[in-house]
């Protein structure tokens, strides 16, 4: 389920920055790098986001970084 939320994000993401991105008025073919840019960051934030919610990105930066304090 969460990989379907991802990827709806990831498409209303890519609309919004092609949308932001016609406002520059860039060239025609920076429109597709646009959209795989905004999906992407949108969808990493996402992830991240999900992460730290459920605590799993705390808990392995709080023992690497124990890890090297030893």
């Amino acid at each position: 389920m969460i990989a379907l939320d991802i990827l709806t994000d990831g498409f209303f993401a890519a609309v919004a920055g092609i949308g932001f991105g016609a406002i520059s008025d860039p060239p025609l073919r920076a429109f597709k790098m646009i959209a795989i840019l905004a999906a992407l960051g949108h969808a990493c934030r996402f992830l991240f986001d999900d992460l730290f919610r459920r605590g799993y990105c705390h808990r392995f930066v709080v023992c690497r970084i124990s890890h090297r304090l030893r």
